[in-house]
């Protein structure tokens, strides 16, 4: 246990170490030695004036910031088109989802002995409480009585296979 408690302590100061180490690095500027093109420096007046047209257009978009508004709707996935549609799905599919969800629990909760298994249980016991009081023994070797048993004759029985 020591063993580990100094393991994690030892990674821990490793960890600090490393973190100290990159903040004692200077900073640096990464400079480009390549030939510069006068051509290159409009183009890149001219990108940066389509970007601005782009930020204002974004800025006017996000401006309207109604919900209601149709160009603010969120989808729920049932329906891209039609907004009530996909509103009214939604809010039925999650109403019938809960709905049945506690439905179920309260009727499986609830239900009765389905597998009877209770109810053979109850009847075992006092079926053995009944032999215990009349003296007999707790199970009969013969379960049904052997005279009310007709079996068939050696003769019925020729040609057929008997599986004991």
């Amino acid at each position: 246990m020591a063993t580990l408690f100094r393991t994690a302590v030892r990674a821990r100061n490793l960890l600090a170490l490393s973190r100290q180490s990159k903040r004692l690095v200077q900073p640096s500027c990464l400079i480009s030695m390549s030939k510069k093109n006068k051509d290159g420096i409009n183009a890149t007046i001219e990108e940066v004036s389509t970007k601005e047209d782009e930020l204002k257009q974004l800025e006017e978009h996000f401006a309207d910031r109604d919900p209601n508004s149709p160009k603010n709707y969120v989808s729920f996935g049932f329906d891209d088109v039609d907004h009530d549609f996909d509103q009214f799905t939604h809010n039925l599919t999650l109403f019938t989802g809960i709905t049945l969800m506690v439905i179920m629990g309260f009727f499986l909760s609830y239900s009765p002995d389905h597998r009877l298994k209770n109810w053979s249980m109850r009847e075992a016991h006092l079926e053995l409480k009944r032999r215990e009081e009349l003296g007999l023994p707790l199970i009969d070797r013969n379960i049904v009585d052997p005279s009310t048993i007709t079996l068939p004759s050696e003769e019925e029985l020729e040609g057929e296979k008997i599986l004991l």
